[in-house]
Order: structure tokens, then sequence, then C-alpha cells
């Protein structure tokens, strides 16, 4: 069954029960290699981060020469912090694994797996993470969890 980029788009908007605010802010970062780079943040994300009390905030890092904007970072412990939201990242206790996100162009399954392949490379790297998910964060969980493998669930 086929069905048309505006129905998807509005099936999708109907999904978005658990996003982020609406509008997340965006601000340019500047890299070591001098390029800027856009990176959003929501207000979720910031009073995560307020509450916890990370000072670090869209800390750019470089691996293997691809530039990635990090939501927190603790330079002591040499850890990010990731707040993954919902649509963006894939959280498949909220989207079917094969659904498709249309902002993304790409399954949901595919935005979790990608996630996780990211997570790998900056623990291979030598960098902790740690990650929430929206959906526990907008029921009060504030409970960060470290990633283990590319091969446990998020």
């Amino acid at each position: 069954m086929k069905f048309s980029k505006s129905f998807l788009r509005a099936k999708a908007a109907a999904r978005l029960k658990y996003s982020m605010p609406k509008k997340p802010t965006f601000e340019y970062t500047t890299a070591s290699n001098g390029r800027y780079v856009k990176h959003g943040t929501s207000l979720l994300e910031n009073r995560t981060l307020d509450a916890l009390g990370i000072k670090v905030r869209s800390k750019v890092i470089i691996v293997f020469g691809k530039t990635y904007v990090v939501d927190g970072f603790i330079p002591e412990t040499n850890t990010i912090i990731e707040i993954n939201g919902s649509y963006w990242h894939g959280d498949l206790r909220v989207y079917k694994p094969n659904e498709y996100n249309v902002q993304c162009k790409k399954t949901f399954a595919q935005l979790n797996y990608e996630t996780r392949a990211k997570y790998q490379l900056w623990k291979n790297c030598g960098y902790r993470v740690l990650y929430a998910w929206e959906k526990d964060l907008n029921a009060g969980n504030i409970i960060l969890k470290e990633f283990k493998s590319i091969n446990d669930p998020l």
C-alpha cells in the first residue's frame, strides 16, 4: 500500500506525543577546524542539564574527522551526556521500528541504530557515554543510563 507524503507527514505529526518542545533553539558553535556547526537545544534538555548541574553544553568533539556537538560534557571524567529525543533518535518504546520518520527520511529502527553506533564510536575513542530518553524525562525520571555496547538496546 502506498501513502502520499502529506499523509505520512500528518501521521508522523500525530505521533509526536512525546516530542520535545516544538521549536528548539538553534545555536552555531565553532569547531576547532573553524567550521560552524548548527546544534539544537530544547527546553527539556536545558532543564535536565540544569538539574544535573552540567555546566559544559553544546561541546564540539571531533572523532576521525567528523564533527559532533554533544548535549553536555564533564571534562574531569571525559563523560558525554546526551538527551535523546524520541522522534529524532528513534525510541522504539514510542515508535514502531519500521515506522518512517519523514523529517530524517529514515525508519525509527535506523535512527536508533545510528544513535547506538555513534555512542559506540565515542566509547571506543575513550569517552564515557551517559544518556536519557525524552519519554523517561517527561515522566519525571532523571536517570542517566550508561552506554555499554552497540548490541544493547537503548
